[in-house]
Parts: C-alpha cells; sequence; structure tokens
C-alpha cells in the first residue's frame, strides 16, 4: 500500500485515513525521499536528491548554512550516508544548535557593550 498516510498503529492493527486495517502484526517498509527543494539550491546533491555536507552539516564553501535531517548527505569515512530518519536528524540538531551557540558566544566576547 502506498501513497497512504497512516494514523495510528496499536495492538488492534493499522489506522489509515478513513480505513481500519485489523492485524496483531505490522512490518513497516517506508521509503524517504529528498525534499524537492534541494534541487532548486544550486548545490551538490547526492543520487538521492540530499544536499552533501561536510562533518559541521554545512555545504561546501558555506559555513554560515546548516543542513541536517533527510534533506543532508553525509558520508566522508562511512559505508553510506548517514540515514534520513528522525534519531539522526535530531542528533544533527541537537549539534547544529551547540555550534550556532558557541559562536555567538565567542562573537559577543568581542563585542564593546556599555
Amino acid at each position: 500500500m502506498t501513497g497512504t498516510r497512516v494514523i495510528d498503529i496499536n495492538e488492534r492493527g493499522v489506522q489509515l485515513e478513513g480505513k481500519m486495517i485489523p492485524t496483531q502484526t505490522v512490518i513497516w517498509a517506508a521509503g524517504v525521499q529528498a525534499n524537492s527543494i534541494a534541487a532548486t539550491l544550486g548545490v551538490t546533491l547526492d543520487r538521492g536528491g540530499r544536499v552533501i555536507v561536510d562533518e559541521f552539516c554545512n555545504i561546501e564553501g558555506h559555513s554560515e548554512v546548516f543542513v541536517i535531517g533527510d534533506i543532508a548527505s553525509y558520508s566522508k569515512g562511512l559505508e553510506r550516508p548517514l540515514p534520513g530518519v528522525s534519531p539522526v536528524a535530531m542528533q544533527q540538531g541537537r549539534y547544529v544548535a551547540s555550534l550556532i551557540q558557541n559562536d555567538l558566544k565567542n562573537k559577543n566576547e568581542n563585542l564593546f557593550i556599555i
């Protein structure tokens, strides 16, 4: 079944929009596709259409731009790129937030405040 939104999965079965499929066993196989906006950015994409980023989640040559989540592709030193799944996106989000906070702290130390 493709192109169908899953509303809930529980002990009774799978709830789709307008339909309940009763079952005790669920095998989940969902595809991940990068957001089509990536193709409009004019940056290097992987074969899945995801933006290639460095170890800091930056686009090459743009340290001021961060790309995370299922639209980002990082594979340096790995067999395969990091998967575009929620746990990775959450880790990337926390990591990038810490980079931004550290950058702001360093910039604030150089400001002249009266």
